[in-house]
């Protein structure tokens, strides 16, 4: 094992007594007693140097991988409060005599070697830090990830621009897409981060962001939840002990946003995570649908997927999404063969809708199918009687057979009924040129011109029918000469 300086854990030659790349003494010593002390080997693999991060729950070390030189980062579970260790011992101790808090660190701990596995299942996205392995030795448990060069999202807003040099709308709405898109392909592995904020939110050097801190996410529907409630950001329904979903998460990521356009973490009013409104002098009427969508009270009303609110953003800022350039070419290959299935699948689907729509339309002129309202208002389809003439015709219907002087209307067939009511039947009234005929003719008939407005009904119908008067021009019948003896 080489020289290292335990501040940036580069190599430097014996002897050095400053770093030339840190400027910091060698050997570091640090004057935390949480701190594992620097120069401590894990698994004869990891070189621990310089806590450089520490939460409640965890110190987080600058480390490297003594088998490949590769600078790591190495979280260690230490609860704040709950354990201590001796200034030349690296093992975590527990007071003996405080069952409760021996109880938590364990449960704790469990909890603790459960984001490394959450973590190893979203290795394949490039956005999530990437986890190595997960150790457990010095009576506590360690979490190997990749090392990241940067700051997160607080200290670039707070320090870096500061008010004089506050994010832009754009800029603002650009890095929230960027989260949400991150987001999006977490919850399709069914995971929720719980702790989406500014610090879990980490820029590179090259500006693209690593979604990092997965210590209070867990699996949909999987079991309770213990909250890791950080003010402004926790969602209501965290702070009640209500049932969390992904729209927790994207209250969170409204949160976020309300903190790159104001510069300061949101305000909740009356503890329940109820986010107060910007003050005065900070006004974006533009985002004010969106981000109360975001960070409603009811979970229903909220967006119920990051794809749902990103493509709202990319909308009001007038872009496209674009395909991920991180996906390997096998996934693109598989989405283009998926694409090419919904592709067919939508196109035999219009086919034979098309073809069904065909067949009805026909059919509907075939048995006098039509569209018409009721009394509701409402369009519904009305099956009339098949006729042996048109009905309501724009020209007189011209018979060419000589009828008897009896004429047979055309039978109705009314509705059926499931009773028979006594049919009321009203006789139509004729007008005649020449007398009515009352005996029966047997000189030939001129065939008579009828024009209808509407069929004469003479069968009994089995409904009750009020037959419509027509007016006919009733054929002149000639009766027979007297016969001279």
């Amino acid at each position: 094992m080489g020289n290292y300086c335990f501040a940036c854990m580069m190599e430097v030659a014996e002897g050095i007594q400053v770093c030339p790349n840190c400027n910091q003494a060698i050997p570091y010593v640090s004057t935390n007693s949480r701190d594992c002390p620097p120069g401590t080997v894990l698994n004869n693999k990891y070189l621990i140097g310089k806590a450089i991060g520490r939460g409640g729950f965890g110190v987080t070390y600058v480390a490297v991988n003594l088998h490949t030189g590769e600078k790591v980062c190495i979280k260690e579970c230490n609860l704040k409060g709950k354990c201590y260790r001796d200034p030349e011992n690296p093992a975590v101790l527990l007071p003996l005599d405080d069952e409760e808090s021996r109880e938590e660190f364990k449960k704790y701990k469990e909890d603790f070697l459960n984001e490394k596995k959450r973590l190893i299942q979203l290795r394949d996205i490039p956005q999530v830090v990437h986890c190595y392995e997960g150790i457990e030795c010095n009576n506590t448990a360690y979490i190997i990830q990749e090392y990241l060069e940067g700051r997160d999202l607080k200290n670039y807003v707070k320090r870096e621009r500061g008010a004089k040099n506050p994010l832009s709308v754009t800029e603002s709405i650009r890095f929230t897409i960027d989260i949400l898109d991150v987001l999006e392909r977490v919850h399709k592995r069914r995971i929720l981060h719980r702790d989406i904020s500014p610090d879990n939110i980490f820029l590179l050097k090259d500006g693209t962001i690593k979604l990092i801190d997965f210590g209070s996410s867990r699996r949909l529907n999987g079991g309770e939840m213990t909250g890791f409630n950080k003010p402004g950001y926790a969602p209501p329904e965290m702070l009640l002990g209500d049932a969390e979903g992904y729209y927790s998460d994207i209250y969170s990521v409204g949160a976020v946003l309300y903190f790159l356009l104001v510069g300061e973490k949101p305000e909740q009013m009356e503890g329940v995570g109820i986010l107060q409104p910007p003050p005065k002098g900070k006004s974006f009427p533009e985002l004010t649908e969106i981000f109360f969508k975001a960070t409603h009270r009811n979970v229903e009303w909220r967006y119920q997927s990051a794809g749902e609110m990103a493509e709202d953003l990319r909308h009001l800022i007038g872009e496209q999404r674009e395909a991920s350039t991180t996906h390997t070419k096998q996934h693109k290959k598989k989405k283009r063969k998926k694409a090419k299935k919904g592709l067919y699948l939508v196109v035999g689907v219009l086919a034979t809708i098309i073809v069904v729509l065909v067949f009805v339309i026909i059919k509907a002129g075939t048995t006098g199918n039509d569209v018409k309202p009721n009394g509701n208002n409402e369009w519904i389809f009305v099956t009339e009687p098949v006729r042996t003439q048109t009905i309501f015709a724009s020209t007189p219907v011209v018979s060419t057979a000589t009828p008897t002087p009896a004429v047979t209307a055309p039978v109705i067939t009314a509705p059926a009924d499931t009773s028979v009511p006594t049919p009321s039947i009203t006789t139509p009234v004729v007008t005649t040129s020449a007398p009515t005929a009352t005996a029966t003719p047997t000189a030939a008939v001129t065939t008579p011109v009828v024009t209808t407005s509407a069929p004469t009904a003479t069968a009994t119908p089995t409904a009750a029918v009020t037959t419509p008067a027509v007016t006919t021009s009733a054929p002149t019948s000639t009766p027979p000469p007297t016969p001279t003896p």
